[in-house]
């Protein structure tokens, strides 16, 4: 028997099936929420249609949130990387291929700029491109109707992805905070600002185990950007 809550330790596996048992029905919740909202399911009041709003965006919110964890989590139970060489172009490509029909229904401008030639690294692919959507995915997620830039360039030994936006920006206290350890940001109380801080924690966290880094560049009323550096060769 445990001699204290501290002393009880659930296997982490076991929460990362219970969490992503726990998406389903909050997926369920938003698209009949949606399905409502639509009015795909008879007339609804402007009353019933403000109290949508707020299911499906909580229901967004908490989808989100679960998704990160899980992604975290998934991470921390793997046995380690699985490096490779890989065109980080296609990759970043990929993810903006992905995103862009989400970046259209926000009204956010989603832009690339690749440069002439393929940049190889030695990096594990899934990791990396979970880092590269994470961040494309925070700027369309908190920049409603602005613009994201991606760019990709090549220095001596590495490459740099930078991820720009003409945002809000975020004050340097709160950009520190949700840029703490992954099991700290989850303590954070603003609901806003930890769903933000969850997508950076793991970039971060994934650059890291790469031997890279994460930058964040923020200025309050004038946008963020954002800068994973990676080395060209997995050490």
């Amino acid at each position: 028997m445990p001699s204290s809550e501290q002393d009880f330790c659930v296997p982490k596996d076991f929460l990362a099936h219970l969490i992503h048992d726990l998406k389903a029905p909050v997926v369920t919740i938003g698209g009949f929420a949606q399905r409502l909202l639509d009015g795909k399911m008879g007339d609804v009041t402007p009353e019933q249609k403000e109290g949508l709003s707020i299911i499906l965006k909580t229901c967004e919110r908490l989808e989100h949130d679960l998704k990160m964890v899980l992604q975290h989590m998934k991470v921390d139970l793997a046995e380690g990387l699985s490096p490779e060489i890989f065109d980080v172009v296609t990759a970043v490509q990929t993810v903006i291929d992905t995103l862009k029909p989400k970046a259209d229904e926000k009204g956010v401008s989603l832009n690339f700029r690749p440069p002439d030639q393929p940049v190889s690294i030695e990096a594990d692919p899934f990791i990396i491109d979970r880092a590269i959507f994470n961040l494309v995915d925070n700027a369309i997620r908190y920049n409603p109707g602005g613009r994201v830039q991606v760019s990709i360039s090549a220095t001596g030994d590495g490459v740099e992805i930078t991820v720009s936006d003409d945002g809000e920006g975020i004050e340097k206290e709160k950009l520190d905070l949700v840029l703490q350890p992954f099991e700290e940001v989850i303590g954070v109380r603003d609901r806003e600002l930890r769903g933000f801080g969850l997508g950076l924690s793991n970039v971060k966290r994934y650059a890291e185990l790469h031997g890279g880094t994460l930058q964040a560049n923020c200025t309050p009323g004038k946008g963020s950007q954002f800068i994973i550096r990676l080395p060209t060769n997995h050490k």
